[in-house]
């Protein structure tokens, strides 16, 4: 398989039709790992090989926009709790060929995931649910930005 440069990264990144969207990143669940254009699918699954993290775990994929990496973020509680709670992360640098670890078990403020329903697919069956647990969210003013 021929190599993904970045340019061919981004242009692949803007056909993602699901997913958290954010200015800087897309997000998906790796239940909707079948909407990735299969050059970018190919393009990480080749990666993962290469950097032997295949049996690593992780459950949300975050597409960096304007770095030519990838983070795999694993929280193993996502279907259980409202608002998980990040265990570990793999960040690829695609360019390096290279993998950074992080890990957030001990953290006291470890990243919490919010909006699950935008990381899935649109008929995934527990998306009613967590389009509640963000409506209750928003009501209680969970999502505001704090002035300081």
């Amino acid at each position: 398989m021929e190599t993904m440069d970045f340019h061919q990264y981004r242009e692949s990144i803007k056909q993602i039709p699901i997913g958290k969207q954010l200015p800087d990143a897309v997000y998906i669940h790796d239940s909707a790992l079948d909407q990735l254009p299969k050059s970018l699918g190919a393009h990480l699954a080749k990666m993962l090989f290469e950097l032997n993290l295949e049996d690593e775990e992780w459950n949300i994929l975050k597409f960096w926009k304007r770095d030519h990496k990838v983070t795999l973020l694993y929280y193993p509680d996502f279907f259980d709790y409202a608002y998980p709670s990040l265990s570990d992360s793999y960040t690829i640098d695609f360019e390096k060929e290279k993998c950074r670890k992080a890990n957030y078990k001990g953290s006291d403020n470890p990243p919490i995931l919010h909006r699950k329903e935008t990381f899935v697919k649109e008929d995934h069956p527990d998306v009613p649910d967590f389009k509640e647990i963000t409506i209750e969210g928003e009501a209680i003013g969970l999502y505001e930005k704090l002035l300081g």
